[in-house]
């Protein structure tokens, strides 16, 4: 069945076909019938079938046939049967295809001719091959190029047999004279290829007498010489000189993959600048031209080996930094060259011009300036009547030129005035409207003034399109310096435009007008207007929410006029809007009503919206109104519950984190039920990740039982059904819930304690069994309880022995009979990271999806106890020796018959010689472990010699451990809470506005309430107050010297997403800096959002550049750059190196907390780990850790108590989670030696490189202890 299959024959699923049908259907005349016998025999084939007797009925029946499908499937047959004995002889019969091989190689079709050739490539037997070899050199001389390119293949193929060059003896001249007149490129692709794998010498000799040709080569072909030169150079490295040339040749060919592999080889063979910088240049060429984002994510990744090299112009041209508002598709080729566009712009041919045009952009889009292309476009462009020449020019206008080194227009932008005026009365209403368009972006003041009142006329145009587009030409015109003295009253013209306007794109860009330029008429249009607010489209109404905002931030105390119009846009007909709304109406005001309306609108988007995305978006919303507004969003729990019924498991776990934290004692009940109702659902099993959901529920009921026991009894006989769940974890999550509730709550436990009995053969998960037996040996406490417990292990655990002594003398078949009942079950041995943070070997079976167990030797069907025991689960039957101890000294105490105890006790140690017997045999996949085999022993002893002081140790002390270990989880909660709820305080002599001595006159109940709940943020402090002053001298870093010309420094402000830089520029010096530019490159995952432009700077005055920074990982970026600018002595261009700017790991992590099996799960998965030995100057445990966890804004996990004492050892777990959602973990292991110093290890882990090698260089550098 590993015979290769070079073609696929689709055969629908069915009965098997039967030899002797298929022989009856070949034996006939139809040709269908026949296609599809032959189907069929090639699927008994390759399903592993022989059938042997078939072969003498299709050559007889078959072979005869001239039809090219029955042709093709016999060849695949052929292909597929044995044609060699045992002894790797070729059997007789074998030359009975022969003849007919030797005719489809003389057919008069090319295309059986060639599908035999190709056959023939993969054929292996010599003794089959050497009759075809004349009837295969002849096809090279065949018309049809088809025929010919098989033909080199077979003869290559042939040639590489054992003794093949025998049968072609001359073969590399035959396929060199081939390759000499072949005219196929595919056929001289595949005769260069079979030289240069059967004698590469005549490839080579061939390849450097035909250098000048390689160019005009096909691609194929230029890539197998790319793979030669690579070869050669590889055993002669002495040589590659002379390939070079032909490499830097091939960088021009209009093949992409070509030049990919051309650089790449360039890169592999030499070092010399020349080389590095042509591939580096080849890479970003197609960067640029490339639009498949995989190929240049690998392009980008070629990259970084030859950034010394790249020549200036790729890096950062100052020309291609200039906007360009249309994207024209240009088909990579030869650069264009300036007088052949020439030559076309003076021509009559309309469509000659337009790709003239283009090619002139694509040149100024690359750096050039033709200047001496602007009076032959002037002269014969300018004067076209047709649309696309018109659009094409207003983008060259746009992009060439204007302006001298001085910033004064040329004399020759005159010129492009009367035509654009021209345009602006055109008849046509698309010239009218691009051209105003275009103005939009215009700078030049000079070239704008005689335009105004064309411009003006176009306001009343009948198109709105055109009208649109002057409002927005009008308000561009009026924004730049000196604009407004052109359009002196421009915002009278607009406001009557406004007033009158019915297009709705032309209403909101004069809306938009008046909003920038004259935002007092925009206030009163819009409260003259307040009414019909409502009825506006949907831009005009995302403007008008624009304009509240900017107006309430500048008159807070006028808001209250504003936020009727908000309420009022909540009944949009809009979802934009409708968002828009709710987060303007938190943003302004802390009424009630308000922050009521408003989340309440993000309910009914999240149940109205079926994009995951804008989902996660609107709980986002939700979860910042919760933590400043709780008392009002837990009213609306159960609204946001409901988005519980998306199926993406993201929305649903930060709902029910939302849901969680608005929980109080009058919805818990209706919280409960409908998480119940959750579960529920759950086990219908219609999704993929019902079990991950299911886990995610019951931790939430579990929170949910803990803060509010009274509603365990509700729950918890439901969640005992999940005990066997196939999903461990979900399983997991119950029992511990189980566990935590029985202590907890007392009057459930006799309930609780008889449906575990109930359920306990269900559980089949080895991880959730050790918890489930520890409830049992420590609840059971009444004397039926107690034998229940007993007989439900025994009757898991099966019969006895496990392991019987016959079996020893055949370990054969007891290996076969002690298998893994699950095929999910892993035995394994290996380390494993403990609550504590330490390591510790342990074995345990490891289990996803189970089945039920297979019966072994006579055990019961639910022998789920004994199943895992025979995975070699020793752990577990340490547990079960435990439990068992623990109910025989339970038993002491209530039974007063000795007679049962004495034999409840030989029946427990019988099973525990029974757990040691099994672990040291050779039949179980691996031995007992010293751990486990320890604990068992253990408790033998003690059931053989149990004494008063052993039995309280056994009974009560571990409970009470537990009984400890929840009291300080819920001590540890209620201050964590505590720190949440901690509001701060006003100053005592700020000043309290007192409410009920205000007037009201006038005055709606909303803004009764947003004045009442001011009063209360300014009484209480909890208005933000902006950092003081010596945490922002902190975040100023010095960029340059005190002695350079320009001093620079900058305040970094580090906002999630965003990093914004302010930089002061001083000019120190007595002159004027032109064209002053601030540079700035990145590196890690920091991208430069714009290139600040140029400025000019007078002598000894200072100003502020802005700059702003996109991460994209939790990772430590650096920025560095440096200042640019121009003297007017000298024309050189001047540069001033800043120091770099480190952004912190810090600004972006942010202390979590997780349980600890996540934890452990989390340190399992995450592949990337960076281990930082311990070396500091701190010699006390805990105030080493204590700063670590200062350093590193990172959550210490474990408990305190676990910290606590002077053992001379400290393991600890710390946790945080980064903005983008990353988790970075860490586990700090330290020793105190004998001299006083503190030595170990903390290792870090993340799921990305970025975080842990960051964290770890933060480590290394603070650990010194304050240095």
């Amino acid at each position: 069945m590993d015979k290769s299959c070079t073609l696929l024959v689709h055969y629908d699923k069915g009965t098997p076909a039967v030899a002797s049908e298929i022989k009856e259907a070949l034996e006939g005349n139809d040709v269908e019938a026949k296609v599809d016998a032959m189907k069929k025999a090639i699927m008994l084939l390759l399903n592993g079938e022989t059938i042997p007797h078939l072969f003498i009925t299709i050559i007889r029946y078959v072979l005869p046939s001239e039809d090219h499908t029955i042709k093709k499937l016999l060849l695949l047959y052929q292909e597929l049967i044995e044609k060699t004995d045992s002894k790797g002889k070729v059997m007789p019969q074998m030359i009975l295809i022969c003849q007919s091989l030797r005719n489809n190689l003389r057919h008069p079709n090319e295309y059986i001719r060639g599908v035999t050739l190709r056959f023939l490539c993969r054929m292996k037997e010599i003794e089959i091959l050497e009759p075809l070899t004349q009837s295969v050199l002849q096809n090279l001389e065949h018309r049809n190029p088809f025929v010919r390119r098989n033909a080199i293949l077979a003869i290559m193929s042939i040639y590489k047999l054992p003794h093949g060059d025998q049968l072609f003896v001359d073969a590399p001249e035959t396929i060199e004279k081939v390759l000499s007149t072949e005219q196929d490129p595919s056929a001289k692709r595949n005769a260069f290829l079979m030289l240069f794998t059967c004698a590469e010498e005549r490839a080579v000799k061939y390849l450097l007498s035909n250098v000048d040709k390689v160019l005009d080569w096909n691609e194929s072909l230029q890539m197998v010489v790319l793979e030669l030169i690579r070869s050669v150079c590889k055993t002669k490295p002495t040589e590659k000189g002379k390939y070079m040339k032909i490499i830097i040749s091939l960088l021009s060919a209009t093949s992409s993959a070509v030049v990919y592999d051309c650089a790449g080889t360039l890169v592999s063979l030499s070092s010399a600048p020349t080389a590095i910088r042509a591939a580096a240049n080849a890479y970003c060429q197609l960067l640029l031209s490339l639009s498949d984002n995989s190929v240049k994510l690998v392009l980008l990744d070629r990259l970084p080996f030859a950034t010394p090299w790249i020549s200036p112009p790729l890096v950062a041209p100052e020309k291609m930094d200039k906007s360009c508002t249309l994207l024209v598709h240009y088909d990579k080729g030869t650069p264009a060259v300036a007088n052949e566009i020439k030559e076309a712009l003076e021509g009559n041919d309309v469509e000659a011009k337009v790709d003239a045009m283009k090619k002139a952009i694509m040149l100024l889009l690359n750096g050039e300036t033709i200047p001496h292309l602007f009076i032959t476009i002037i002269r014969y462009v300018l004067p076209s009547e047709d649309h696309t020449i018109q659009k094409l020019l207003l983008l060259y206008l746009e992009l060439i030129e204007k302006t001298d080194s001085k910033g004064k227009v040329l004399p020759e932008m005159i010129l492009i005035c009367q035509n654009l005026r021209n345009n602006l009365q055109h008849p046509n209403e698309y010239i009218r409207g691009v051209t105003l368009r275009f103005l939009c972006r215009m700078k030049e003041i000079e070239i704008v003034e005689p335009l105004t009142p064309s411009v003006l006329q176009n306001l009343e145009h009948r198109h709105p399109f055109v009208r649109r587009n002057a409002i927005l030409a009008i308000m561009s015109i009026y924004k730049l310096p000196h604009g407004d003295q052109l359009f002196v009253d421009a915002p009278e013209m607009i406001e009557k435009v406004l007033s009158t306007e019915q297009d709705p794109s032309a209403k909101r860009n004069a809306f938009l007008m008046l909003f920038t330029c004259a935002e007092e008429r925009a206030v009163n249009y819009l409260l003259s207007n307040v009414d019909k607010v409502s009825d506006w489209n949907e831009a005009l109404q995302m403007v008008v929410l624009e304009l509240i905002r900017s107006v309430c931030k500048t008159k807070p105390t006028e808001k209250g006029k504003y936020i009727k119009i908000i309420i009022s846009l909540l009944s949009a007909t809009s979802s934009a809007v409708i968002y828009d709304c709710a987060g303007t109406l938190v943003s302004l005001s802390s009424a009630p009503t308000a922050i009521r309306a408003a989340a309440n609108t993000y309910c009914q988007l999240l149940l109205s919206q079926s994009d995951n995305n804008v989902k996660l978006i609107l709980l986002d919303r939700l979860n910042e109104l919760k933590s400043l507004h709780r008392d009002i969003m837990v009213e609306l729990i159960i609204d946001v519950l409901r988005a519980l019924s998306s199926p993406n498991l993201d929305i649903r776990r930060k709902t029910l984190d939302i849901a969680l934290d608005l929980i109080t004692h009058h919805n818990i009940n209706e919280v409960v039920q409908m998480l119940k109702k959750e579960v529920v659902k759950t086990q219908s099993g219609e999704l993929e990740k019902n079990g991950e959901y299911r886990q995610m529920l019951i931790q939430a009921i579990h929170a949910c039982a803990v803060k509010f026991p009274e509603v365990a009894s509700t729950v918890v006989h439901l969640l005992m059904d999940f005990l066997g769940d196939s999903n461990v974890a979900s399983a997991l999550d119950v029992v511990v819930f189980v566990r935590e509730i029985i202590e907890t709550n007392p009057k459930l436990r006799v309930s609780i304690i008889t449906r575990l009995l109930d359920t306990f053969y269900q559980i089949r998960a080895g991880k959730v069994c050790p918890c489930a037996l520890w409830i049992i040996g420590e609840y059971c406490l009444s004397l039926s309880e107690v034998e229940s417990g007993i007989s439900t292990i025994k009757q898991c655990l099966g019969e006895l022995p496990f392991y019987s002594v016959s079996e020893e003398s055949e370990p054969t078949e007891t290996s076969k009979k002690i298998q893994p009942t699950s095929s999910a079950m892993v035995s394994s041995r290996k380390p494993v990271i403990l609550a504590d943070g330490t390591y510790a070997t342990q074995s345990a079976a490891s289990e996803t999806t189970f089945s039920s167990p297979t019966v072994v030797q006579g055990s019961l069907t639910s022998g789920n106890l004994r199943a895992l025991l025979l995975t070699g689960d020793f752990f577990l039957g340490a547990v079960v020796a435990c439990t068992l101890t623990k109910l025989v000294l339970r038993l002491q105490e209530v039974q007063s018959s000795k007679t049962e105890v004495n034999k409840t006790v030989t029946e427990a140690l019988l099973i525990m010689v029974s757990m040691l017997q099994l672990g040291q045999s050779p039949a179980s996949p691996h031995p007992i472990d010293n751990d486990s085999y320890e604990r068992i022993v253990l408790c033998i002893k003690l059931l053989c010699h149990m004494n008063d002081e052993m039995k309280k140790i056994w009974l009560e002390s571990c409970r009470q451990s537990f009984v400890k270990m929840i009291s300080e989880k819920q001590l540890r909660e209620m201050e964590e809470l505590k720190a949440k709820t901690q509001t701060t305080h006003a100053q005592p002599d700020d000043l309290i506005d007192f409410f009920h001595l205000k007037s009201r006159k006038g005055m709606s109940q909303l803004e009764l309430e947003d004045q009442v709940q001011d009063d209360l943020k300014r009484a209480t402090g909890e208005f933000t107050k902006d950092e003081n002053d010596a945490n922002k001298l902190n975040r100023i870093l010095q960029l340059t010297g005190f002695s350079d010309p320009v001093y620079a420094e900058a305040y970094v402000t580090v906002h999630h997403y965003d990093i914004a830089l302010e930089v002061t520029v001083i000019n120190r010096t007595k002159e004027t800096l032109q064209n002053l530019c601030l540079e700035l490159a990145t590196m890690g995952d920091l991208k430069l959002v714009e290139r600040p432009q140029n400025y000019s700077l007078a002598p000894l005055t200072s100003m502020q550049i802005k700059a702003n920074i996109k991460v994209s990982s939790t990772e430590t970026g650096v920025i560095f750059g440096n200042i640019v600018y121009e003297t007017s002595n000298v024309m050189e261009r001047n540069v001033v190196v800043l120091n770099d700017i480190h952004i912190d790991i810090m600004d972006y992590i942010s202390p979590a907390v997780c349980t600890d099996v996540a934890f452990r799960t989390m340190w399992a998965e995450f592949e990337w780990e960076n281990k930082v030995a311990v070396n500091t100057s701190i010699q006390n445990e805990r105030e080493f850790l204590d700063h670590i966890i200062k350093s590193t804004n990172m959550k210490c996990l474990t408990a305190p108590s676990a910290l606590q004492g002077e053992c001379g050892f400290l393991a600890a777990n710390l946790y945080a989670k980064s903005v983008f959602g990353e988790d970075a973990l860490v586990n700090v292991s330290i020793e105190k030696q004998t001299d006083g110093a503190l030595s170990g290890y903390i290792r870090i882990r993340s799921k990305t490189q970025g975080i842990a090698l960051s964290l770890g260089d933060k480590i290394t550098l603070k650990q010194k202890g304050g240095i």
